[in-house]
């Protein structure tokens, strides 16, 4: 499974297409980021673990996104979603 999601991240990784630096995941609409920073894998900088929480609450996130959402959050060092 962690073989899984680590070949996931890094297909995703090469197509990202958000820089997480200019996300304001302050903001209202932060969750229709979600899916892209994810995509983003090990290449970005990681989202705040608030925000993080946040993409697995609000996102409508696919079960590979939900994954990869899990082992970001995890690199991270934040709480368990």
């Amino acid at each position: 499974m962690r073989i899984m999601v680590a070949a996931l991240a890094l297909a995703l990784a090469c197509h990202s297409d958000v820089d997480d630096r200019a996300v304001d995941w302050t903001s209202k609409t932060a969750w229709r980021n979600c899916a892209a920073a994810i995509r983003g894998g090990a290449s970005r900088p990681l989202p705040p673990c608030a925000a993080l929480s946040m993409c697995a609450n609000e996102a409508p996130l696919t079960r590979d996104e939900q994954h990869a959402l899990a082992a970001l959050n995890a690199r991270a060092g934040c709480a368990p979603l």
